[in-house]
Formats: structure tokens, sequence, C-alpha cells
């Protein structure tokens, strides 16, 4: 075989044979065939320890948005089955284009359409899809003209194709294709950057095979799944003796690289949600410019830091401002003060005639000396001497794990930008693990990055769900908890291609002019969280057995042997001696903190053991938490709303976290406009609730025999409510035979769009919960080793006889939905779907708060607290009865 074997080939050629790497991953039918190594040349087995380090983590497991609906569903995956058809835009100059694409499988294929008429269209959608593929079931397009025509409709109906027009956006539906004509025009437009040569059509090809390539949120990519192969890509230098070739190679580089940039920054969007590092990039005391819808851009002095809030003062008045509409304030004048500043002995002055003679010149100079400002008078800003000892303490950290050399300035290449640095303090008591209270942490500025805008800068964290999946899961097998966190992780991570240069703080006591060269990940660089995690993601995969999940990116598996999620600089082990003995020895070869066992904190969950099994909550986050003062009249406006305001966020974190029974109410706190007293009111209720009714989510030990999963849905809201009054709620619980549980996920909030009546919600609130349920039931059965059922309970009689029939809703904005149940239930996705009384539905009290009028019931309260749950079921369908029983509904006679 020769040096130049390209990575398919190589990863089909090593296999599971004598000599193959033990990092590569096994994904279902993946396997690889073992050959001997004497098949390969030397120089292939000394690329594959590079490749396994660097490329593998990247093309397999890049972390991508996680929204399980937008997913491709649970194998086996029907090609050609439903094909949604639309026509876009790609560039202004050129013709639209045709895309089509397969709703099961994801798997899209473009052509540019030279006119709009309907011959063309059903031409074009011949030549580019029924030619290759063969007639579809079901073809989904808009209301369009150019698609809901005579030509089109006549031509599929002639080929025995059921055509169904769909709205515009639709999520399960048309909305499959739109969503993907951003990256498709952003990679079609960098193609034509990197080669203006090239054709159009060779370019949406280009363009369309970087779409088909990228893998989606469950690790596989369309082409993987329709061709049975991983796509073949291209990697490491572009070395083509044609330079057509070569040119190509490289457009094709830069579309896959765009389509990972758009999905990551979709992901993005919904990663801020969890809490994380915070890098303030002003401090206390500093002149700022905010911004201001009506006066533009002000200045003003930071004031303190709320988050990422800062307070700057401006002419005696505090304002307050988001972190990203707030810039620090550089002048490249001089100042005027600064004239007031010039000594009498520097300013020009005229000569003044005596007689006594001038004295005799200095022949030695005095000595060099600096001259330091005063310390601040702000014990929260870092030039305080509070934090002095933290700031040795960190800098003798980074000498101690030789991350860093001193250079002069002069010796940074040209065009290398030097980065300002940010002194991060803070203060907490009881940290653990013997920490000290005040903790300095030095960042790099990365708000100034140059090339900010092309970074990738998401890195998988594991979510509350599968945490808490993890800790029931663990509870079954009798796996043991702990928890470690890494010490000043990115600095222990793999070195830099090329340095990151920083300005040397005078903590550190260097001369004029040198700045520190960091070749290690840094603090406050963006993609610093991306680099680590596939920088220990490689020593992780070498364990025999360990896998990544299919359904978390931070969460490993080793089917029922343990599991361990990693959150950031921290990592959440639950497994058997064996596999805790293995995650020892690949921490061992990083500094880390004394790990934590029993009693743990993870992500923000306090997890304690107890002989009964595990229990969940805030932990000592409640006792933080104040009443606010009422103004003595109802209608009084609050005097502080930010008050009101934070208490409200405060309670809903302990709502996500470990007390689902207040979720609703702090959910409606946070999204108030105008909060009066009677909102106060409600917010110390709140309160009330959390300290009067203390409340731990339990984990028992479930039969495994016997596991199930449960969802509860609900909606709150009608055609006449105002659309803040409506309300979207679901949790998700693991239970078994003798009817104990364990919760795993809720949610409550505003539903994502507008439902025109009361069927619609109930139907998008069930939807919901299923759809969040399935990366939860993919975690568990990767880790228990068994299929787990799922069943879903509603309240409303209406949604579960259009669930269990072939009607058609009265309200069309809920027919995607219906759809999608109708065919998890006939799929077994959805195992069971029960109707239940409103009294004893447990999502009745996440879609309405305890003030509503009627007021929600307490079927959550008292399950959470008996710890047993067994509703009353009034009518149920299983897939086996939706798929045998007859139809009442239609008559075969």
């Amino acid at each position: 075989m020769p040096a130049a074997t390209t990575l398919p080939v190589l990863l089909h050629a090593v296999g599971d044979g004598p000599g193959a790497p033990s990092i590569w991953p096994r994904h279902g039918r993946h396997n690889r065939r073992g050959v001997p190594t004497q098949h390969l040349h030397p120089s292939d087995l000394a690329l594959l320890k590079d490749v396994s380090e660097v490329c593998v983590p990247c093309q397999t497991y890049a972390h991508l948005p996680r929204r399980p609906r937008f997913s491709l569903p649970n194998r086996p995956l029907t090609l050609n089955r439903v094909v949604a058809m639309d026509v876009f835009q790609i560039a202004p100059d050129l013709p639209k284009v045709l895309d089509i694409s397969c709703v099961d499988t994801d798997y899209g294929q473009g052509r540019f359409v030279p006119s709009m008429h309907g011959p063309v269209i059903f031409a074009i959608l011949y030549i580019a899809w029924l030619s290759i593929w063969g007639s579809m079931e079901t073809i989904i397009f808009d209301r369009g003209t150019e698609n809901k025509n005579d030509a089109v409709i006549n031509g599929v109906t002639s080929m025995g194709i059921h055509w169904r027009a769909a709205p515009t956006e639709a999520p399960w539906g048309i909305g499959r294709n739109e969503r993907h004509h951003g990256p498709i025009r952003a990679a079609f437009l960098k193609i034509r950057m990197e080669t203006p040569d090239i054709a159009p059509d060779m370019a949406l090809a280009m363009a369309y095979k970087a779409r088909n390539d990228a893998p989606r949120a469950h690790g596989f990519s369309p082409t993987t799944v329709v061709t049975g192969e991983p796509p073949r890509l291209l990697i490491g230098d572009n070395a083509h003796a044609d330079p057509a070739v070569a040119s190509r190679a490289r457009a094709m580089q830069t579309a896959r690289a765009t389509m990972e940039s758009y999905t990551a920054a979709d992901r993005l969007r919904n990663a801020l949600a969890h809490p994380g590092t915070n890098v303030a990039y002003v401090q206390v005391g500093q002149s700022v410019l905010f911004h201001r819808r009506l006066n533009g851009w002000l200045r003003g002095t930071v004031h303190s830091l709320d988050g990422k809030t800062v307070y700057v003062r401006r002419n005696g008045t505090l304002f307050s401002s988001h972190e990203s509409r707030t810039k620090p304030y550089v002048t490249r004048t001089r100042q005027p003060q600064d004239a007031h500043r010039v000594s009498a002995s520097t300013r020009p002055q005229a000569p003044i005639r005596t007689h006594t003679p001038a004295p005799p010149e200095a022949t030695t100079l005095p000595p060099a000396a600096r001259a330091y400002a005063v310390h601040h008078p702000d014990i929260n800003s870092p030039a305080h001497p509070r934090w002095d000892a933290a700031m040795r303490t960190e800098i003798t950290t980074f000498d101690a794990m030789d991350c860093k050399k001193a250079i002069h300035a002069s010796d940074v290449p040209a065009g290398k930008q030097i980065f300002n640095y940010i002194w991060r303090v803070t203060s907490k008591a009881n940290r653990g693990n013997g920490k000290p209270d005040e903790r300095a942490r030095f960042c790099l500025a990365g708000n100034q990055d140059w090339h900010k805008k092309t970074n990738v800068a998401t890195s998988p964290v594991t979510p509350q769900r599968a945490i808490r999946a993890i800790v029931a899961a663990s509870v079954v097998l009798n796996l043991k908890l702990h928890t470690e966190d890494f010490l000043r992780a990115y600095l222990q991570s793999n070195e830099l291609k090329e340095p990151i240069y920083v300005r040397a703080p005078p903590e550190a006591g260097l001369p004029d002019g040198y700045v520190w060269a960091f070749y290690r990940s840094l603090y406050g660089k963006d993609d610093a969280g991306r680099h680590f995690d596939f920088s220990v993601q490689c020593r992780f995969l070498t364990i025999p057995g360990v896998r990544l999940s299919a359904a978390f990116d931070a969460v490993y598996i080793s089917p029922l042997h343990g599991a361990l999620s990693t959150y950031v600089d921290d990592s959440l082990t639950a497994g058997d001696n064996c596999f805790t003995k293995d995650i020892k020895t690949i921490m061992s070869q990083y500094k880390t903190h004394r790990p934590d066992h029993d009693t743990i904190q993870f992500a923000g969950i306090t997890v304690q053991t107890s002989p009964d099994g595990v229990e969940c909550d805030a932990g000592a986050y409640n006792d933080t938490l104040r009443p606010i003062d009422v103004p003595p009249r109802n209608n009084d406006a609050v005097p502080d709303p930010k008050e009101l305001l934070s208490l409200a966020a405060k309670l809903l974190w302990v709502g996500r976290v470990g007390r689902p029974d207040v979720m609703t109410n702090a959910t409606h706190l946070s999204n108030l406009k105008n909060p009066t007293a009677v909102d106060a009111k409600r917010a110390n209720d709140t309160l009330a609730i959390i300290t009067w009714r203390p409340v731990a989510l339990a984990f028992p030990k479930l039969n495994l025999a016997t596991l199930r999963l449960a969802v509860f849905a609900d909606y709150s809201g009608s055609t006449l409510s105002a659309v803040d009054k409506r309300q979207v709620g679901y949790i998700i619980i693991l239970t078994d035979a003798s009817h104990r549980f364990a919760p795993l996920h809720w949610a409550s909030h505003r539903p994502y769009r507008v439902c025109r009546g009361a069927t619609a919600g109930e139907l998008l609130a069930l939807a919901d919960a299923v759809a969040a349920c399935y990366d939860i039931r993919t975690l568990l059965q990767e880790l228990l080793a068994r299929p787990i059922p799922l069943d879903a309970y509603t309240d409303s009689a209406t949604v579960y006889n259009l669930v269990t029939s072939f009607q058609d809703p009265a309200d069309m904005s809920g027919k995607n939905d219906l759809l999608a149940l109708r065919r998890a239930l006939l799929s077994g996705d959805l195992s069971e779907i029960n109707n239940i009384t409103g009294e004893h539905n447990l999502a009745d009290s996440l879609s309405k708060p305890t003030w509503s009028n009627p007021k929600s019931n307490t079927a959550l309260t008292t399950a959470l607290t008996s710890g047993i749950l067994n509703p009353p079921v009034t009518a149920h369908t299983t897939t086996d009865g939706y798929r045998n029983s007859p139809r009442p509904d239609i008559n075969m006679a």
C-alpha cells in the first residue's frame, strides 16, 4: 500500500487486526475487518498515531446541535420514503436551486432551476432524484406556485406518489429543508471565493457534499446512513499534482469547516442556558463606553459587576448595561488633564539673566525606578491588596505546570497578536478540597481576538438530564459515584501548534517589554474548552470497552460497567471497581484535586448517597435565598424591580436543579415587565414553599427487568389567552413495576410557536415531551444494555383520540405534531399512550402556577413526597394494538 493512502482505506485496513490502535470507536454495524500489519506501509503506521489523536475526534465526535427532533430517527432508517422539496435562492446572479431532502435520512441533493414553471420543476426532480433513487412514497412541498401546480401534481400522481402540501417552515415537514439553506449557501459562496473559475454546478455539488457529510446530533452523517460507509473527507496537507484538483480540495475543506461552524453556532445559542465561567471584560473603576438605544455610545466608569450586568456611573447616575454592550474606553490622543500632571521643571520657561554661574551638568543619571498607583479602594477590584496572595499562587501554579516561557516582545513573529490579560477574582467560602476562599484566575482577553469570528468556540458539556439518568442507572447497577476536577484544566491540554502571546502582569516580576508565550491553551480563549475536550477524549477512549454515547458528546459509556460524564474541567464517574480503576489510571496522568465521594456536587446538582438510594437537590444554595420587601398596597410598583427579578432567577435555578414543583412560578416571575406588590408576594410565597416544604428528589433502586420511561405533558391556555399566559410543561421519569420512580427531566416554558387552540397546545406539549425523552432513553439503553419502553400520559381525551385514530385535527397548526406522535406509536418508539384525568397529571403543576385560577393540582408534590406513582388510566393504546386492532372509523365492506 503506498504512503499516500487515504484515511478511509487506512480505517478499513487497520480495523481490529494486530497492531490496531485501541482508540478506534465502534458504531453499530461499522466494524472493520482485521488485516495483518505487514500490508501497511511504515509511513502509514506512523501516520496513524497523529490521525487517532486529532482527526478521529474532529470527524466523528464534533459537537453539533443536540435537539433530538432535528436528529435522525432510530434505525432501521428508510431511504426515499418521505421526501421534502423546496426552492431557494443561493446567489443573486444565479438561478434558484431545487432542494430535495429525504426526511428520514436527512440526505439531500440540489440542482439549479433555469425556470420556475411546473414542467421544468418536475423535469429537474426526475433527473436529480427519481432517476437515481426511484419513486418515493410521499413528497412534501410548500404551497408556492412553482411546486403546487398541475404539472408537478399530475406528474407525481401518475407515478403513484402521494403528495402533501405543508405550511412554510413547518418543523416536522418542509422546515427540514429550509434550515439547511443557510449552511449550503455559506458553503457555496466560500467555495466560489476559493476557486472563482469553478463551474456553479460543481460548486453546488460540493456544497451539498459538505451538508451530507457533516455529522448530526447522534454522531452519524446522512452519507453514512445512505451508503453504509463513513464519508471520505480530505485530511491533512493538500498535496495534489493537478492544481485544479488541489483548488477543489481546498474548497471542499472550506465548505466542511463552514458547515461545522454554522452548526456549532446554532448549538451555542442553547449552550448559554447552563452556568459556566464568566470572564469579565471590564473591571471596577475602569473607563468604559456603554450603549443606549436613543443616545448611542456614552462614556462612564464601572461602578460594580453582577454576572453579565455591568453597572456604570455617569454624571452621578448609575446605569445598567449588558457586558456585550459595554467596552473599554481607549483614547488615541493626549488627554487635556495630562497637561496638569507635567511638573514645573519640565515646562518650557523664558531664560533668566543673572550673574550666578550655571551649575555643572550632572555626570550620572539617577537610578531607574517604577511608579505604582495607589491601591484601589474597592475591595472587589483586582488592584486591591486583598488578592495579592491569590495572584502569586496563580503565577506559581503556572510556573509549576511548565506551560509557558517568557520572551521579549520584539521576538514575537510579525503578524501575531499579543493579547491583554484580565485578572478574574472571586471569593467563596468553603470551596472544598482545601481550596482558599480567595481565588485569582489569570485570563486572556479573548474578546480582542483577531480571529474570534472564525473560531469554533463550543465545547461539549453534560446537561442535567444526562447527569440524572446516569445517577438513576448507577443506583440500579450498584455503581459507585465520585467526582474529580482538573487543576487548571486548560493548561493541561495538548500543546498548541502555535503559541499564544500574552502580556506579562507586573506580579510576574519580569523586566519591561517581556511577554508570556503559552504553548498550551489558556482561560479566556474562546476555543480553549474545545481543545481541552479533544485532548482528554483521546485518552478516555483508549480504555477497553469504552465509547462515546450516541446521545451526548460529553458522556463515555461502558455497558453495565460504568459511565463518565464531563462538564468542562469537572468529571463525574459512576462505575464498578474495574471501570473506576481504569478511569483513575487516566486521571493520574493529570494534576487534579482530591476526589469527592458519597456526597458530591456536579453541574450544580448535589447528590447524597444513602442506604436506600440517592437523593438530589440544590444543596446549600437554598439557604442563600432571602425574601424581598413588599409595598403596602397591591397595585404599588416594586421599588427595585431588579431585586425581584434577581430572586426570580434564583428560584428558576432551584426549580431546574431540584424543585420541579416551583418551576412554573419561577418561570412566570422571571418574565415580568412591570412587577407590582402582588408579584413580590408571589415571589416570597414561592420562596416559602422551598423553605418550609423541603423536597429531595429520590432515586431508589429499581428493578432492571421492568424499567420503563414515562412522560407526562400538559398545556395551559386557550384561544383567547394572552401569549404570555400560555405555558407548556412536561416531566420525564424512570419507573418500574413497583411504581417507584426517579425524576430525570422536566420543563416549563412558553410554547415555541403560537397555538390557536388548546388541542394544538396539548399536541405540542406531548410532542416536545416525547422528543426530549429520546436522548435520555438512548443513554439509558446504552448503559443498561437493554431496551427501555416509553409511555406517554396526557389528560386531553381529544389528543388521545386523534393520536389513536386517523382523524385530522380542527386546528391544523398541530397537524405536524400529531403526525410525529402517530409515527412514533406505529414504529414502536412510543410503546404506549395513556389518557388520564387532570387531577392525576404530574405536568399540571408545570403548566399552571400555584396562584392560577383554577389552581393546579398537587399530584406532583404528592408523588415527590411519597416516592410512589400509580395514576389511574382511563384509556390506553399500545404499539401492537395500534398496528393490529381494527379501526372503528374504517369500514372495509
